[in-house]
């Protein structure tokens, strides 16, 4: 019977260990789990139509949306602006059909109808009724630049050599309005050869000129602007490797309806031989061999000095691991150590317990 009793003991013994080292490994894997705070993604914000004044419904990508004007800060519109969906308060009412009359200077006496679209002959300067205010604009190209694959600035009407890429940058000043687009037009043939030559592979001077949040791949695309790669200044990449020589028209304008008079920029390009990379190509090559010359005299002086430290430190090499591999090693018993720390203890004392009991039988 004493056995039998003792076998029992022994027995609750483990099972009790057992739940309280289960416990343990629950408490730690509980503990251990990553949290995930997520309740803040669902906060809604409500929106302030006044702060989204005067064209946040607008879309500049394909120049159309709504326009939102106030009583004092005359906002800008622009000639030749259309594709209006609405005009609003800053209350949110639609305003479309109010008349404000021009103020002063050239639009003096002449009045500006809020409907779908914005004469391109409406006077400039400032309007205004009651409860409204605007400033109309005749929208422009403010800036065309045209440099070679050096970053050197060069002139419109400069001969271009086939494989000399040029970077063009273009500023306008209807950017919240519109974003722009880039035509190149081979007049040999009449065709738009746009997608032919752009590219996106600047040299070192070239890239140097880019914002440095401006990502190279948008080089080559045809529209830039706000809408499309979020930058003010749109920046494209020329190529004519592998077009002819001959005459192009280069073109910039608005992507969609602003596409007159100072709203676009256009010039002629005389594509050529590509004389000057070739020269350019000699100058490098001629330095070349000096370079590689002074190159090996150096080293040979300074190897028998630099292996013997090379081997110096080496040996200092394994004992940096090993330093490293350790580290983890301790941080992970640590971390799990917690609930399999106690469970052991509990469990090693109860089972020195069933021992000094057996002996006592």
């Amino acid at each position: 019977m004493r056995v039998q009793t003792v076998h029992a003991a022994l027995a609750s013994l483990v099972v009790i260990g057992t739940a309280i080292a289960g416990t343990g490994l629950l408490t730690v894997q509980a503990t251990a789990g990553p949290p995930t705070p997520q309740v803040m993604d669902g906060t809604a914000q409500s929106t302030n139509i006044a702060a989204e004044a005067p064209r946040g419904r607008w879309d500049p990508t394909t120049g159309t949306g709504e326009l939102i004007l106030d009583n004092r800060s005359y906002y800008t519109v622009f000639q030749g602006e259309d594709d209006i969906e609405a005009w609003r308060n800053t209350d949110g009412d639609v305003v479309s059909g109010t008349l404000l009359e021009g103020e002063s200077g050239a639009s003096e006496g002449d009045l500006l109808d809020l409907t779908s679209s914005i004469p391109a002959d409406q006077a400039t300067g400032r309007y205004s009724s009651a409860e409204l205010t605007a400033r109309v604009l005749e929208p422009r190209i403010s800036q065309v630049t045209l440099r070679n694959q050096n970053g050197v600035e060069m002139g419109a009407d400069a001969a271009i050599p086939t494989n000399n890429p040029v970077l063009v940058t273009a500023d306008w000043n209807y950017v919240q309005a519109e974003d722009i687009q880039i035509a190149v037009v081979d007049q040999s043939e009449g065709i738009t050869i746009e997608k032919e030559v752009l590219a996106a592979s600047p040299s070192d001077a070239q890239a140097a000129q880019l914002p440095a949040d401006f990502s190279t791949t948008n080089l080559s695309r045809v529209t830039q602007g706000l809408g499309t790669t979020g930058h003010n200044t749109a920046y494209w990449l020329l190529d004519f490797t592998e077009v002819d020589e001959g005459a192009y028209t280069l073109r910039i304008e608005g992507s969609d309806s602003l596409t007159a008079n100072d709203a676009a920029w256009t010039t002629e390009l005389s594509v050529g031989e590509p004389t000057a990379p070739t020269e350019t190509t000699t100058a490098l090559t001629s330095t070349t061999p000096q370079t590689e010359t002074t190159a090996p005299a150096t080293p040979s002086t300074e190897r028998p000095s630099e292996t013997p430290t090379t081997e110096a430190v080496s040996p200092r090499t394994p004992t940096r691991s090993q330093t490293s591999t350790v580290s983890p090693t301790q941080t992970t018993t640590e971390v799990d150590g917690a609930g399999f720390g106690l469970a052991t203890g509990l469990l090693a004392g109860l089972v020195v317990a069933a021992v000094v009991t057996l002996r006592r039988l």
